[in-house]
């Protein structure tokens, strides 16, 4: 099993790193078990300074495809901060090196300022279905408390796109969009804080619908489902996820003892499965 993850260095003052060039990395992780994990290393190369993914990398989602390993992420060039856009790097093995493709992003904010990814694209997430490549990302109009996190979909014929919008967008509200092929149709895990975390489920993948409520802590969650990129016409679906949990860490005494976070990534397990069919 492979495990594709955000990896920077312990500081208080995150932020700071998070606009470091190349201070986010990705790396990866192996394990025989699904539960006892080995960490490789970096795998998804550092950026030129004055590339437009040179600060934030992360998020990686990997789809492999005709003899190829394609990795989705999220990163900015730093001004505005909070611009996310979502490029592609592409290796021959799943340890990489991943190299950056294309000079722009597979998909960057909306140019209407009204859309409800106007300000970020981020935390792709991409099955193959139909044919084609289905992105599921997180987008948001603004910074403002009351503009909510949801979830889109954007379809390209090839793994490095172009990316077409689907004109139904948002699909649900989420943090993160967790996809894999369930029955004929797909499944969705949206991580919004509660109430509002939920299991969704749709037979086209575009027309969701709430199935369940999630009261577990599955934030940012990837899930193993080996139907993710095979076109496969009946998901089998999935047992098992990981998902990233934070641990509060205290501030020195000269910065006011105020609690900050780190986190790590954790295992869950479910019973998704779909009757045989």
């Amino acid at each position: 099993f492979y495990v594709w993850y955000t990896r920077l260095p312990y500081n208080p003052d995150w932020m700071a790193s998070w606009h470091t060039v190349n201070c986010t990395k990705i790396w990866l992780a192996t394990s025989e078990d699904g539960w006892n994990w080995d960490e490789y290393g970096q795998v998804l190369e550092d950026s030129a300074d004055d590339a437009w993914h040179a600060k934030g990398k992360h998020a990686p989602d990997v789809v492999f495809h005709d003899g190829k390993y394609c990795m989705y992420f999220t990163a900015h060039s730093g001004t505005p901060r909070h611009e996310k856009h979502i490029g592609v790097a592409i290796a021959d093995k799943p340890e990489g090196p991943f190299r950056h493709v294309n000079g722009e992003p597979v998909l960057s904010p909306a140019l209407d300022t009204r859309a409800f990814d106007a300000l970020l694209v981020d935390d792709p997430c991409c099955i193959i279905r139909e044919g084609r490549f289905w992105l599921y990302y997180k987008g948001r109009t603004s910074m403002d408390r009351d503009s909510p996190l949801m979830i889109g979909l954007a379809v390209g014929e090839n793994a490095t796109g172009p990316f077409t919008r689907w004109v139904g967008n948002p699909l649900v509200c989420g943090h993160t969009g967790c996809v894999w092929p369930h029955r004929e149709g797909v499944a969705l895990i949206g991580d919004a804080r509660p109430p509002n975390r939920a299991l969704y489920y749709s037979r086209d993948g575009r027309h969701f619908i709430k199935t369940a409520d999630i009261d577990a802590a599955v934030s940012d969650p990837g899930v193993f489902c080996p139907d993710a990129f095979d076109d496969a016409s009946y998901g089998r679906g999935v047992q098992w996820g990981l998902s990233q949990l934070y641990e509060v860490r205290e501030r020195s005494a000269d910065q006011s003892g105020i609690a900050v976070a780190s986190s790590y990534i954790a295992r869950w397990d479910c019973d998704m499965r779909a009757p045989e069919k």
